[in-house]
């Protein structure tokens, strides 16, 4: 039987076997002492592992206005894993304890995930989990998010993945970039990034 969360109190190597139930899994149980890693984040993290089915709960929050593109990457990635989904607006620091694995994402905005995001995630002491970042963006390019995985990474995190996907981009109307995206297949790069994080 799977836990629903790592082992409660344990200050000396975890001591109960955890085993899996469904037939398309492997598991390997690795023991680890806490006293030498210096915190419980290697334990959450190597317990993580056993939840990357569909009933790992998955929270995705996002930030998309204007051409709304990034609201139909959260979307259809949410659809793909049966994630939560939230509007930055809506979520509150408590909300994301309750999840194995958040997904951060919005347009980029003078070269940056948008400040409110960044306003969210910084009321957050620390936030061992794993994570995974995703934007949409006239010219994507992975030197948007590092700011963003840095923020992550100091509260605790653990980076699993990175999505990119072109958005149309414009302003008053007219679409200077990437009209039509995302499109149907920009969604299904979407969907399957998503069900690959959960499968591992």
């Amino acid at each position: 039987m799977v836990p629903d969360s790592p082992c409660p109190g344990k200050q000396g190597a975890c001591s109960e076997n955890h085993h899996l139930t469904s037939p398309l899994q492997t598991a390997v149980v690795i023991r680890i002492p806490l006293a030498e890693t210096g915190s419980r984040t290697l334990h959450n993290h190597l317990y993580a592992i056993y939840r990357r089915d569909n009933s790992m709960n998955t929270l995705i929050i996002y930030k998309s206005y204007s051409k709304m593109n990034t609201e139909k990457v959260a979307k259809a990635m949410a659809e793909a894993v049966n994630a939560t989904l939230k509007k930055v607006e809506e979520a509150k620091p408590e909300d994301l304890t309750g999840y194995d694995l958040i997904g951060i994402g919005s347009g980029i905005y003078a070269g940056k995930y948008h400040k409110d995001l960044y306003k969210l995630l910084e009321k957050i002491p620390r936030l061992e989990k794993e994570v995974f970042v995703f934007s949409t963006a006239g010219k994507p390019d992975e030197k948007y998010e590092k700011p963003m995985k840095e923020l992550l990474v100091s509260k605790g995190c653990r980076v699993v993945g990175e999505f990119r996907c072109p958005g149309a981009a414009g302003i008053l109307g007219f679409t200077w970039s990437n009209k039509g995206h995302p499109d149907e297949q920009d969604l299904e790069n979407a969907r399957a990034f998503a069900r690959g994080l959960l499968s591992g």
